[in-house]
């Protein structure tokens, strides 16, 4: 899944709403989490299937990045404590995550990457300057020198 983001809006994308992805995906995506973490601590989640099904309908989608509510669901519901670095996220396939491309204001592509906060930070400068630009632009033609005090009062 491709996400198309004006380089202007980049900032404005929620990360966390992403990494849910679409409602099609979201099941294989929680298995998939469930199933990178270690023996110890996927063992007391019982069988994945029901434990997937009980998540997905106790939570929906969020401000929170899907690891960190399947961590509170976990604590809330099993009482097993499951630290978020404990979640393997690199050994999820590609297809499990967000896909951006970022494009200028002709849409023409600027960069793509499945890492919002690298696509961010590579080129967040880039987008400071055009906000800077526009700024600039919508700035009024004439230089102000002073200011007119007279104010009318009834």
């Amino acid at each position: 899944m491709t996400l198309t983001v004006p380089l202007l809006a980049l900032n404005q994308v929620d990360a966390a709403r992403c990494d849910w992805l679409v409602p099609g995906l979201l099941r294989e995506k929680i298995t998939r989490l469930a199933k990178s973490l270690p023996q110890k601590l996927r063992h007391p989640l019982g069988a994945l299937p029901e434990f997937v099904d009980a998540f997905l309908v106790a939570n929906e989608p969020a401000d929170a990045m899907l690891a960190q509510a399947i961590a509170r669901y976990a604590r809330r519901e099993l009482n097993l404590t499951i630290p978020l670095d404990a979640f393997r996220q690199e050994m999820l396939p590609a297809h499990l995550s967000m896909n951006f491309r970022v494009v200028d204001e002709h849409g023409r592509q600027l960069a793509t990457g499945r890492n919002l906060a690298q696509l961010r930070a590579e080129i967040g400068k880039k987008a400071g300057e055009e906000f800077a630009e526009l700024a600039r632009a919508d700035a009024p033609a004439t230089k102000v020198t002073g200011w007119d005090s007279a104010i009318s009062r009834k």
